[in-house]
């Protein structure tokens, strides 16, 4: 069932009792993905652009990493959501393992580029993730620390969740 830009913006303003500056958003979603269509990343942009004013275009539009970026700005000028569609990906979340951040995993697919990565850095959660040049076994975390969020970006991860009260 399809429905409207408004009716999109008017579920979303009932599903909270927000009432301040509605978050950025980053979508991501694999062209090859054969579990959800491409049409579900353009309502969720359409949603959102709703709620922050933003023109019906694309402000801007570029490659980064080998895939497509696009990006729509609020009346104030400010970058509030992003589209990247990942070429060759299926359903999952995008990684760089040559960056020395993630594993592959189900659904923790190596594509060349890290939605984590990215997120973190346009959300202000971190300035900048330099490419590690080789990570030797020994330097791996654990499966226990990987999983209790001990090491690196999880931190960054955790302590934005935890300042968004949706994690203690």
């Amino acid at each position: 069932m399809a429905f409207s830009q408004a009716r999109l913006e008017t579920k979303l303003r009932e599903a909270s009792e927000h009432d301040g500056p509605w978050p950025t958003v980053s979508v991501w979603h694999g062209l090859a993905d054969n579990t959800v269509v491409k049409d579900n990343a353009v309502a969720i942009v359409d949603q959102w652009r709703s709620v922050h004013g933003a023109t019906a275009g694309a402000t801007a539009s570029e490659i980064v990493d080998g895939h497509s970026r696009r990006t729509w700005k609020d009346a104030q000028g400010r970058d509030v959501i992003d589209l990247y569609l990942i070429e060759r990906m299926g359903h999952g979340t995008p990684l760089d393992t040559a960056s020395g951040y993630g594993h592959p995993l189900p659904y923790m697919l190596d594509v060349g580029i890290s939605s984590t990565v990215h997120i973190a850095r346009n959300w202000g959660l971190t300035a900048s993730f330099d490419k590690r040049t080789e990570t030797r076994k020994s330097e791996l975390p654990s499966s226990r620390e990987r999983l209790s969020g001990a090491v690196g970006i999880q931190d960054v991860i955790h302590g934005a969740l935890r300042s968004a009260g949706l994690m203690k």
